[in-house]
């Protein structure tokens, strides 16, 4: 399985939650004997997942905000 698909996949059962700093202690008590994961960290800048470099947030964010725009594109004449 893709590392990609694996960390940030919505098959079913898994969630992905953000927590800040100052709310973790409350959330892992929230989830009392639910088991989880601890992913990392967010930041604004690079992504690292298991020593390995998968570029800037804003770059992963344009090819969001793009995606569909930039597949059509392929297929409609300008």
């Amino acid at each position: 399985m893709r590392k990609d698909a694996f960390w940030f996949g919505e098959s079913q059962s898994r969630i992905l939650v953000s927590v800040s700093e100052n709310n973790i202690k409350e959330f892992k008590k929230m989830l009392d004997a639910t088991p989880y994961e601890n992913l990392g960290y967010v930041t604004n800048g690079e992504i690292e997942i298991d020593g390995v470099r998968w570029g800037r947030v804003d770059a992963w964010k344009e090819k969001y905000d793009t995606a569909i725009e930039n597949y059509f594109k392929h297929y409609i004449p300008e």
